[in-house]
């Protein structure tokens, strides 16, 4: 999965991507709703609230891990920086790799290391929802309760109000966590209409919107690799059920 987006990935968007590291690329997908074997993990207890309260109808939890405690658990068993498929030259023709699968030999069944990850391109969301990354030792195995430091539970009747709260108080919402460039576009466009710019100032405006305009595009193109990808995935998931 990881080979095929990145190689459609650098079709339209060839000199944006190519240098961009495994980890990146990863984050990309991701948060472009793509399988992969990252947990979405957050340094502010706030947008974990958020994310825990959203869908919710019953109790909510928020997940909390200690970062000392991944490191120092990471360097005894000199666990790699990332671990995660990964791939060797600039093109899209580069050589990949799979990852290597770090586990105890006698429970091969559960991932008890991860690390905390954060990418080095700092894009939108990863910036709009002070994101980082639980990235396991190991893909498809369940996530060792030893990694946890612990478990906030959130009481099903406060749910309405602490989401209330959130946004009202702390300015914590969808739209705030998920900046559509679109969107921002529409609105730097209506502002330039009702204040009165100096010529200078329209061209920097005219600017940076085509600046928004571009990455949009730009957007539209990596969810439509998300949805080519999803398509070979759902032919090969019914391939192996009919087989």
């Amino acid at each position: 999965m990881y080979q095929r987006f990145r190689e459609r990935l650098l079709q339209p968007c060839c000199r944006l991507y190519e240098d961009w590291p495994p980890l990146d690329i990863l984050s990309l997908m991701q948060h472009s709703k793509g399988p992969t074997r990252l947990l979405d993990f957050s340094f502010s207890p706030i947008v974990a609230a958020h994310f825990a309260l959203e869908k919710q109808k019953g109790e909510s939890k928020i997940w909390v891990v200690r970062l000392g405690d991944l490191s120092r658990m990471a360097e005894t068993r000199r666990l790699p920086p990332y671990m995660g498929p990964a791939h060797v030259g600039p093109t899209g023709r580069g050589r990949y790799e799979i990852a290597t699968k770090f586990y105890e030999a006698n429970d091969a069944n559960v991932a008890k290391f991860a690390r905390i990850v954060t990418p080095r391109q700092n894009h939108g969301r990863i910036a709009a929802q002070d994101g980082c990354f639980l990235n396991p030792s190991s893909i498809s195995k369940r996530i060792s309760l030893e990694l946890v430091d612990d478990c906030i539970i959130l009481s099903k009747s406060l749910v309405d109000d602490s989401l209330r709260w959130l946004r009202e108080e702390k300015g914590c919402s969808q739209k705030t966590l998920f900046p559509e460039l679109e969107e921002i576009a529409d609105e730097a466009g209506q502002s330039s209409v009702k204040t009165k710019l100096t010529p200078q100032q329209h061209e920097q405006a005219v600017a940076i919107k085509n600046r928004i305009d571009a990455c949009a595009k730009e957007r539209r193109q990596i969810l439509g690799s998300i949805d080519a990808l999803q398509e070979d995935l759902n032919k090969i998931l019914d391939l192996t059920s009919g087989a």
